[in-house]
């Protein structure tokens, strides 16, 4: 089964991160928005959960290298949810052959690149990724993404701050909510039959009122932490 990853969240400027901040300290699950990466035109930062994460998005100027029908998304006013990641073990080359075999519509493998110091320096990130289309129903994405080798074990002790010391300690099995239900279980058979291995996805109805995406949340069981929602998105404790 291929595992959660990351949730990719546009937020509506410093105020909305900022209001986010407030829940998750009432939630008592650590965010440091300053701890994060910055690049011409946008930020990012992260709200560790384990190894998974929301990788919260701000797009600062019209001009960016963020990816770019994202940035596109965004300067047409949509904020929220706009992909979920699951990671992929094998070469995500074959993994890109099988589902252009298959004929799903996806992205190239890329890797992930910054320029810096006015473009002189390229920081090229320990993994790559691949987008595939929306689910139906709903405005969400699916991604993949294959890390290099031994990065994420070498990398966790700067996953910072984590809220797994709080017994938070991960998280999994993103339900997304869709208005045409049989056509995005359509969508995951496909993709799960392309890949030869099934996607950690649940799909649920969605629900006035309701969060895009619900995310199951791994505590341990001495620990008193509870659910939170941001934005869109929600952690639920599994009962």
């Amino acid at each position: 089964m291929l595992k959660f990853d990351h949730v990719v969240v546009h937020a509506n400027g410093n105020d909305e991160i900022n209001a986010w901040k407030h829940v998750l300290d009432a939630a008592q699950v650590p965010f440091d928005p300053s701890h994060g990466k910055k690049a011409a035109g946008f930020q990012v930062s992260n709200v560790w959960v384990g190894l998974q994460y929301f990788e919260i998005v701000d797009i600062l100027k019209e001009k960016n290298q963020w990816q770019a029908r994202w940035a596109e998304r965004h300067a047409k006013g949509d904020r929220g949810a706009y992909c979920v990641f699951f990671s992929v073990d094998t070469d995500i080359e074959e993994v890109y052959a099988k589902l252009k075999s298959a004929g799903i519509t996806c992205s190239e493998p890329e890797q992930t690149q910054f320029k810096m110091l006015f473009g002189w320096i390229v920081k090229r990130m320990p993994w790559r990724f691949m987008l595939l289309p929306k689910i139906p129903g709903t405005d969400i994405e699916v991604g993949l993404i294959q890390y290099n080798p031994g990065v994420q074990e070498k990398n966790a002790p700067n996953l910072l701050p984590n809220s797994k010391e709080l017994g938070l300690t991960g998280l999994s099995t993103p339900a997304v909510r869709s208005n045409d239900v049989p056509a995005a279980q359509s969508y995951v058979d496909q993709l799960n039959a392309a890949l030869g291995v099934e996607l950690d996805i649940q799909l649920d109805v969605m629900e006035q009122g309701a969060a895009k995406v619900s995310l199951t949340g791994e505590y341990d069981k001495t620990s008193t932490l509870q659910g939170f929602s941001l934005g869109d998105v929600e952690v639920v404790r599994d009962s």
